[in-house]
């Protein structure tokens, strides 16, 4: 199978954003820069937040994965240079991508955009959904119009989030 036998492109029908589609060399450079960030947390003994299960092991990694993907998307939806994100340390005080982009990766097309609590409000959150290669960009809103009440609702086994809809995003 060659690479342009699994780029597919539009996630579904009458979705609002762009379709975008990682080279082998994007992906590549997603799952170093994934290994990095699950590797430094893991040195610094820094424990998953917001419930993620430890025990879990595949999925521990697979996060790290998904959000480089993501913020990889994002930047080539976009146009803007990828910094290869903050470190684990950082990542609540500097946006994942200069100057003020949040970027939430989620592997099902029709997944809302999720916000949490101690996020920062004058972040802005973009929505980037998808599996490698495939991803589309959905939208953003500000940090702090997303959590409106009627949106928080609880998250599996952990705590609430914020679930932005993606009708209510900006393009």
């Amino acid at each position: 199978m060659k690479w342009e036998d699994v780029c597919v492109g539009n996630p579904q029908e009458g979705s609002q954003g762009w379709p975008v589609v990682l080279t082998p060399m994007e992906v590549w450079l997603g799952v170093i820069i994934g290994v990095r960030q699950r590797i430094t947390s893991l040195c610094n003994g820094y424990k998953d937040r917001h419930g993620l299960d430890q025990k879990k092991v595949f999925d521990a990694w697979m996060h790290n994965f998904t959000g480089a993907f993501g913020e990889i998307a994002f930047c080539k939806t976009m146009g803007l240079p990828w910094n290869c994100g903050p470190t684990r340390r950082q990542s609540k005080k500097v946006p994942d991508v200069p100057p003020n982009w949040q970027v939430r990766c989620r592997s099902q097309h029709n997944w809302d955009l999720l916000v949490r609590e101690d996020d920062r409000d004058q972040f802005k959150f973009a929505l980037i959904t998808g599996l490698v290669p495939n991803f589309f960009y959905h939208g953003w809103m500000w940090g702090g119009a997303c959590k409106r009440p009627e949106w928080k609702h609880p998250y599996g086994n952990r705590e609430e989030a914020y679930f932005v809809p993606q009708g209510e995003l900006t393009i």
